[in-house]
């Protein structure tokens, strides 16, 4: 048995002995004062009994054999027993991120092998839950990036890390290691540099990225590799051709839902005449922060019926065109909200604490709800998918009129409740 190996068996030996000592170890860590990296030991979610059992299924299977064998066989055991895990793409990112923080300590122990090794499982699992939650394609799963920082230096590894965990702690050691040459990992199997070479150096393939240290490594693998290369590019292209119209429509019809969400929270938020702009204020972050994840929402296709791409959609393509859209969709959205927040602002410094007004924001929150709404479905008939940004303004431009014009009206209506100074009869 080989050092390696009867490292990784010791290791197993001392996370599988007596009862669950894994779920063991993970209690003691949420009780820990220690940094877990971002890491959480027990999430509160249904199904985390089931993660358990995968995770320590899946350490023994690998633990078996050597590391890359021994991952096509944990796969294989595991997605038996297991199968919702690997089709559940939360749960996989938390095995993932546990893996992350197995490799940060392996590194700040000194187990700089071991480390590899965590690193690199954690770069599979994150794959596979992008891939899970439809974030990415097949075709996109970069197995070279798995083995190479399985077999790469100490730099590659450590800045992986770094950039994925939420804390510090390997701000020093990557210090130590920055000078370190990276390097890459060459996929001609018969490269005569021994297939580690210098990543500055490294060529890669225009149509699907692959790595080669040479242009002699290139054409040597090119008889076979044009195979691989010509399907993935043929895929790409049907991709495009497959999800361009279906993209448009999904996100013209979608974009009616994004203004009525940051609209009509805001707004709604005025309750009534005495409702405090503390509450506006609190309101107000929780939309900003909406107004944040607007292109997350898109992209993972909230409102975007994922199964409707095909069996050759390509994330890549489909991103570049949420990339597009969103440049329509946000400056007409920061519009609607700054309408909003404007006007609601204004109406509770006018007329909220009033003493004297009884006019409450609910009827000019239905007009304005009526309003936009009516203006919605009015362009949403009349728009093409690909103008649907000029439906959105024109909504813009009548909600801010109907806004106005609600405004007037309440000021009207409380200059009218405002009490008239009385005067006394001198008989």
């Amino acid at each position: 048995m080989t050092t390696r190996r009867r490292k990784t068996k010791a290791k197993k030996e001392d996370m599988s002995a007596s009862g669950r000592p894994l779920a063991s170890k993970l209690m003691r860590l949420r009780t820990s004062s220690q940094c877990l990296h971002g890491f959480v030991p027990y999430p509160d979610a249904d199904g985390f009994s089931e993660n358990m059992a995968f995770l320590e299924n899946f350490i023994d299977e690998i633990a078996d054999s050597e590391f890359h064998t021994g991952l096509l066989a944990a796969f294989k055991a595991t997605l038996k027993n297991h199968y919702d895990v690997w089709e559940d793409g939360t749960r996989l990112k938390w095995v993932s991120s546990f893996f992350l923080f197995q490799a940060t300590e392996d590194m700040l122990g000194g187990a700089v092998e071991e480390a590899h090794s965590d690193t690199s499982l954690a770069c599979f699992f994150d794959q596979i839950s992008d891939i899970a939650r439809s974030t990415k394609s097949m075709e996109e799963f970069n197995i070279t990036k798995v083995k190479e920082l399985k077999l790469t230096d100490e730099h590659t590894v450590v800045s992986f890390l770094k950039k994925r965990i939420a804390c510090s702690c390997l701000d020093k050691r990557y210090e130590r290691v920055k000078s370190i040459t990276k390097m890459g990992l060459c996929m001609n199997p018969r490269c005569s540099r021994g297939t580690r070479v210098e990543r500055s150096t490294m060529l890669f393939c225009t149509p699907c990225r692959r790595e080669n240290c040479s242009r002699a490594c290139q054409r040597e693998a090119w008889p076979k590799h044009k195979h691989v290369c010509a399907r993935r590019v043929g895929r790409n292209k049907n991709a495009v051709k497959n999800d361009a119209f279906y993209l448009k429509q999904s996100i013209s019809f979608f974009v009616g839902t994004v203004l009525s969400l940051y609209l009509f929270s805001i707004i709604g938020s005025i309750s009534s005449a005495k409702s405090s702009v503390n509450l506006l204020e609190s309101k107000k972050r929780e939309i900003c922060s909406l107004l944040e994840q607007e292109r997350t929402i898109i992209t993972h296709g909230v409102g975007i019926n994922p199964y409707a791409r095909g069996p050759n959609y390509s994330a890549n393509v489909y991103n570049a065109a949420t990339d597009r859209e969103w440049d329509k969709l946000s400056k007409a959205t920061q519009d609607a909200l700054d309408c909003a927040w404007d006007g609601t602002k204004y109406f509770q410094e006018e007329y909220a604490h009033s003493t004297s007004c009884d006019y409450t924001g609910i009827s000019v929150c239905g007009m304005l709800k009526y309003c936009i709404s009516k203006a919605d479905k009015k362009n949403a008939r009349g728009a093409r998918p690909l103008h649907f940004s000029r439906a959105v303004t024109r909504t813009m431009m009548a909600a801010a009129d109907v806004l106005g014009k609600c405004f007037s009206s309440a000021s009207r209506h409380t200059n009218k409740q405002e009490p008239k100074p009385s005067r006394s009869r001198d008989k």
